[in-house]
């Protein structure tokens, strides 16, 4: 092995030619710009990383003759635009790795012939019927991850090369599916070919980048494996099937679906569990992290119709507690981590009281917040006090950004645990209320940009609240304009 920050070609062809003997050779991020034809002459070479070399733009024939490679790793060789068209002659190589190596025009033909070959991240599909087209895919038996990229090409090529029966493959972990898409076109086309893309129930995680479909494929229900799923940029979509079911999902990230109303097209009254039977009818049994993004007429998680109870929208109304016997909204049972950004109309999901480690929202209305936090009547029903179970009593972190519609963190958000609050940019909201007594935990506090933002108002001798926030390390306002001192209770804290 050679380390440096930079071998140019002359000291990298005389280690070559020094140690002819070599078995493994490792030059990743070593600034090369060429690999020499004398990569040939290591006969005896099983393993060579090249990784994180931008600069290289083509690979020597030559190395096509080191007939007991086995592992040749290309991570992100971003300027990497070819491979060599022989590397069906690498007889012996097991594990391709290129990744990252994203500017690669196609791939070479005969890859179907490399029996031995159980690793290969990236496969480029091209246009041509020179290059390896994905029928390529079909007898190797992959491992681990698989990306297949430039998918809006098979349109141009022979319908044959979509067969990649990638439902046998068994051994796939993680699957990446992505088109590239300069313009917006309407492609009725993307349907069929992800559903002859079905992989292998096998699969843990699934990526899905810019798919023009309408309707997302049904095969996702059957994942019954899947740990994590990301639907990025598809922006025509409309419809999803049911993942609620998924009891391993872990993570699941919606992002740039600029059609999406709602994420499950059955009404609330059928097939959703109310939060009631929630233990006997698995609802993201495992989910624990959500992130929602740029989805902009995204309304709800499903559609409401007269007959739904939903939780009340107001935290200070009790009528919630007194109206168990209608349908309530279904909660997340261990749901820790939570983001909606850019999904102004969603007014409503699935209850997240359990979350611990961050909850984010931004430019989405409050209403979710309210919801799930009107939980503690539920739980102060059965107590004169709230109890350590009250609906985010666990959570760590919360930032509420370019929230139209919030006025106040009302007293009944016993957010104990807290430890880092931001209100960034809310214009209605006036003060924290009732609910600063309970941030015992809060090392930093930041509000920013909030006209109407007032840490007197409704407070009792200036502010002796504040005098709670024993632990807070950290105070940041900016742009307050009716802030005009500090509360007397700040006094308390211990700022450094």
């Amino acid at each position: 092995m050679y380390r440096s920050n930079v071998l140019d070609d002359s000291m990298l062809s005389t280690l070559i030619l020094g140690f002819r003997r070599l078995r493994a050779l490792d030059l990743h991020e070593l600034k090369i710009t060429r690999v020499p034809n004398s990569i040939g002459k290591l006969i005896h070479l099983k393993y060579l990383d090249l990784s994180f070399n931008k600069d290289i733009e083509t690979l020597p024939d030559s190395i096509t003759t080191l007939l007991n490679l086995q592992t040749l790793k290309l991570c992100s060789c971003e300027g990497l635009k070819e491979l060599p068209k022989d590397m069906r002659e690498l007889v012996s190589l097991k594990h391709l790795y290129n990744d990252g190596c994203d500017n690669l025009s196609h791939m070479p033909s005969g890859l179907g012939q490399m029996t031995s070959l159980q690793t290969l991240q990236l496969f480029i599909v091209s246009t041509s019927s020179h290059t390896g087209g994905l029928g390529e895919l079909k007898k190797l038996n992959l491992r681990g991850t698989l990306e297949i990229s430039h998918l809006e090409r098979l349109k141009e090529v022979n319908s044959e090369s979509i067969v990649v029966n990638l439902r046998e493959k068994q051994h796939i972990e993680k699957l990446k599916l992505k088109w590239y898409r300069q313009n917006e076109v309407d492609n009725n086309e993307d349907e069929k070919l992800l559903e002859d893309l079905w992989p292998h129930q096998n699969l843990k995680y699934l990526e899905v980048h810019q798919y023009n479909g309408v309707k997302f494929t049904s095969w996702v229900s059957s994942l019954i494996y899947l740990v994590d799923l990301r639907i990025e940029n598809g922006k025509r979509c409309r419809y999803l099937p049911s993942l609620s079911h998924l009891r391993f999902l872990k993570s699941l990230r919606l992002d740039t679906m600029n059609d999406l109303e709602y994420i499950s097209d059955n009404d609330m009254s059928k097939k959703v569990p109310a939060s009631s039977t929630i233990l006997s009818t698995p609802f993201f049994s495992s989910l624990k992290s959500l992130t929602i993004e740029a989805c902009p007429n995204l309304k709800g998680w499903w559609e409401r119709t007269g007959r739904d109870l939903v939780a009340t929208t107001s935290a200070s109304t009790p009528d919630y507690q007194q109206d168990q016997s209608h349908h309530s909204l279904p909660l997340f049972p261990r749901l820790s981590r939570l983001r909606i950004i850019n999904c102004p109309k969603m007014t409503s999901m699935p209850l997240f009281p359990n979350l611990e480690e961050s909850l984010y929202l931004e430019n989405v209305s409050v209403k979710p917040l309210q919801e799930t936090m009107s939980m503690n009547f539920l739980v102060a029903s059965s107590s004169s006090l709230l109890s350590s179970s009250s609906p985010l009593s666990k959570l760590n972190n919360m930032t509420l950004d370019s929230i139209e519609d919030i006025e106040s963190l009302p007293a009944e958000w016993a957010l104990n645990s807290l430890k880092e609050l931001r209100i960034l940019d809310c214009p209605r909201v006036t003060s924290m209320s009732g609910a600063v007594r309970y941030l015992t935990s809060l090392c930093l506090l930041s509000i920013y940009i909030c006209e109407e933002f007032d840490p007197l108002r409704d407070m009792h001798d200036d502010g002796m609240e504040w005098r709670c926030l024993i632990c807070l390390r950290d105070l940041r306002f900016s742009d307050i304009p009716k802030l005009k001192s500090l509360p007397v209770g700040l006094q308390y804290a211990s700022l450094i």
